[in-house]
């Protein structure tokens, strides 16, 4: 039985893994809607554009955008009003994933190591920080725990597991940095 210190740091490890997770595609989707280049670029996209628009339910507020600032392209700050107006959803795992996959053609999915595990781990920091206890009975996601007598979060997340699909999870990362930055830009990464 783990200790009550080892457990409280290891259910905060995985909230902060979490929310780091989704501080980055945060951080990242700002930096590219600010970008200019990057809305240049994928007006030439009408259709990828015009699908992530509906997806996200955005082009109002892009005709909106582009009109307060005199039909111009330039200077626009896209990417801050997304974030500032809580447009998309970072927490969802499911918006990030349809967002990279519908705007970058980014497949995070086949791009992971095992999918399911970081879905899991995203579904056990919801259940950490909105339930008043780590209980993973009735929870649908860990059917094949609560099957081998598991009830509680503490009792599937060893430091092992965690580091595991934390590396998965630095690994997608990697790769969508690589596919969107210079290489200049991530000569940290080998």
């Amino acid at each position: 039985m783990k200790s009550f210190g080892k457990i409280v740091v290891l259910e905060q490890a995985i909230i902060a893994i979490i929310s780091n997770w989704e501080s980055y595609f945060s951080s990242i989707f700002r930096k590219i809607f600010d970008d200019d280049n990057f809305i240049n670029m994928n007006l030439d996209q009408r259709e990828k554009f015009k699908k992530f628009f509906n997806n996200f339910r955005l082009f109002s507020d892009f005709q909106q955008i582009v009109i307060l600032n005199k039909n111009k392209f330039d200077g626009l700050r896209f990417g801050t009003y997304i974030i500032e107006n809580k447009k998309i959803n970072f927490q969802n795992i499911e918006s990030v994933k349809n967002l990279l996959k519908s705007l970058l053609d980014i497949d995070i999915v086949t791009i992971s190591n095992d999918w399911t595990e970081i879905d899991k781990l995203f579904e056990a920091r919801h259940i950490l920080v909105h339930n008043s206890t780590d209980s993973i009975i009735d929870n649908q996601k860990f059917r094949l725990e609560a099957g081998q007598g598991k009830t509680k979060i503490s009792e599937i997340y060893t430091k092992a597991k965690i580091e595991t699909i934390m590396k998965d999870m630095a690994k997608i990362i990697d790769k969508i940095d690589m596919k969107l930055f210079d290489r200049y830009d991530t000569v940290y990464l080998n």
